[in-house]
């Protein structure tokens, strides 16, 4: 994924004027609409990329929330796979969820991470088009998933092939 020189020299200083966010957007086509989220203390809007499924380019609410989003890059995953826990959601989110009946099991959640950085706002740094998998539910307030690319081809095919685990590979 290619970032801008802003967004490197960003990651390179870490400086505290300035920062990251990071939102979810979940969208099943029998929710009543999408539902917005930002790793935040307060309502924030940003623009949406061009390629986004519903609303490309305009500005979109992200409602606060206390969530944890740990990135590939993050957690021991090689695929294109985040975890997400979303604590204290009352009972928005589980009323959509239970919206789902019928048909709309076979239908995949669609799971949308964004990262903006506050010396750039106008585009997300990172956008990655998932769906939910392995959907907990902690208690009343927590949910926890696993959003995983929704190309089947880009997924971790579960088994990694090391040497020190099959040693008999050294000879191929």
């Amino acid at each position: 994924m290619a970032y801008s020189s802003a967004y490197k020299r960003f990651l390179a200083s870490v400086p505290t004027a300035q920062r990251e966010y990071r939102t979810i957007e979940i969208f099943h086509p029998q929710f009543s609409g999408m539902l917005r989220f930002v790793q935040d203390k307060e309502l924030v809007e940003f623009k949406l990329e061009a390629t986004a499924p519903r609303g490309s380019r305009t500005i979109a609410s992200f409602f606060p929330l206390s969530m944890e989003i740990k990135e590939p890059g993050e957690t021991d995953q090689l695929d294109s796979a985040l975890l997400v826990r979303l604590g204290a959601v009352g009972g928005e989110v589980f009323s959509e969820l239970n919206r789902i009946n019928g048909s709309g099991f076979f239908t995949p959640i669609e799971v949308i991470y964004r990262k903006y950085y506050s010396g750039s706002l106008d585009n997300p740094m990172i956008v990655m088009y998932l769906s939910a998998k392995n959907i907990v539910f902690e208690g009343y307030s927590t949910i926890m998933f696993n959003a995983e690319d929704l190309d089947l081809s880009n997924t971790q095919a579960g088994e990694f092939y090391l040497l020190s685990r099959f040693p008999q590979l050294a000879n191929v």
